[in-house]
């Protein structure tokens, strides 16, 4: 070989092998760059599997017994004593009834009250509903409530929120009318004991009759006593047992207790006949001092023919009278004489 060629073998050689050098080290440096640098998987190596990150886990739904009851069906427990219905009625109707409202405003002030007491109470939403003729039975309560007991804090079951939706759409409609009234005498009480809704065995009503008329656009009309938040009826549900603690008698022209729902004062019974003394005669001293006499006997003689008997006037046992048709004459009895104290 020509030495001459030496030189260039060698530069052109020493060229290569800088070039081949050069892409070897940018290659390395590419490859110690790369994110996934000495990570790539193999498929004996598991590894060396690449990993990912799952999403963050959503909040889960929260069950129903969870969600939150409304505020206007909280369940409040009421006390039922002296059988009244809602006590919170005669409260929360004072100050209503001492303004002095015009009637569009009565109406809504009214209203407000008895949806808020029917919307917290299961039982009450039931009997008003039920005065309504919205809610046919008014102790069959217990679906209107979760749980089917009105416990504080629970809630108004969709059964029971369904009915109060009815109710309010009564009430509000705009042709009923919500005015304040007096009873009308002659109406029968109603109201809650032993937990069951009741009226009273009689009729009459005592003490405070002051009351929330309500009338329907349908004509229908449901008074609710202001003391007690019962409903009088004039002619109570057959349905419906009765109680005699719910009639508590008074005495004529006694204004009893007005805060006692349950002034209920039956029929006066009937005055006994009066008793008429017997004119005085000789018996009447022994009568007067207990004896006991007889009703008089005697025998009727026949009247000789053409004759007309007679006797002595005053006598206690006279002989009887011809049947002639005059007046004196007892035409159906002729052994009770007429006259002398006996009429």
């Amino acid at each position: 070989m020509n030495p001459r060629n030496w030189g260039r073998m060698s530069i052109g050689g020493f060229s290569a092998a800088a070039a081949i050098l050069v892409i070897v080290v940018i290659s390395w440096i590419i490859s110690m760059t790369s994110p996934t640098a000495g990570n790539t998987p193999t498929a004996t190596d598991p590894s060396m599997a690449p990993t990912f990150i799952a999403d963050a886990t959503p909040t889960p739904s929260p069950a129903p017994t969870d969600i939150q009851c409304p505020t206007e069906f909280v369940q409040v427990v009421v006390d039922h004593s002296d059988g009244k219905v809602d006590p919170r009625f005669s409260s929360s109707m004072e100050p209503i009834l001492a303004q002095n409202l015009n009637a569009a405003d009565f109406k809504e002030a009214t209203n407000k009250v008895l949806l808020e007491l029917a919307g917290t109470n299961a039982q009450t939403l039931a009997i008003w509903a039920n005065g309504l003729g919205l809610f046919d039975d008014p102790n069959a309560w217990q679906p209107l409530v979760d749980g089917g007991t009105i416990v504080d804090g629970g809630c108004l079951s969709l059964e029971g929120q369904k009915l109060y939706y009815q109710y309010e759409g009564a009430i509000n409609a705009s042709g009923s009318a919500v005015e304040q009234t007096e009873l009308p005498p002659g109406m029968t009480n109603s109201g809650v004991v032993n937990g069951q809704y009741v009226v009273a065995d009689s009729p009459g009503i005592d003490g405070d009759t002051r009351a929330i008329k309500i009338t329907l656009s349908d004509g229908s009309v449901m008074w609710i006593m202001v003391r007690c938040g019962n409903i009088p009826w004039w002619t109570p549900p057959p349905s419906l047992g009765k109680d005699w603690s719910l009639s508590v008698p008074a005495p004529d022209g006694v204004n009893v207790q007005p805060n006692d729902p349950y002034e209920v004062r039956p029929p006066a019974p009937a005055s006994p006949a009066p008793v008429i003394p017997a004119t005085e005669t000789p018996s009447s001293t022994s009568q007067a001092q207990g004896a006991t006499t007889p009703d008089p006997v005697r025998e009727i003689p026949a009247p000789a023919t053409g004759t007309t008997s007679s006797g002595d006037a005053g006598s206690v046992n006279p002989p009887p009278a011809t049947d002639t048709g005059s007046e004196g004459a007892n035409l159906t009895d002729p052994g009770l004489p007429s006259g002398s104290g006996w009429d």
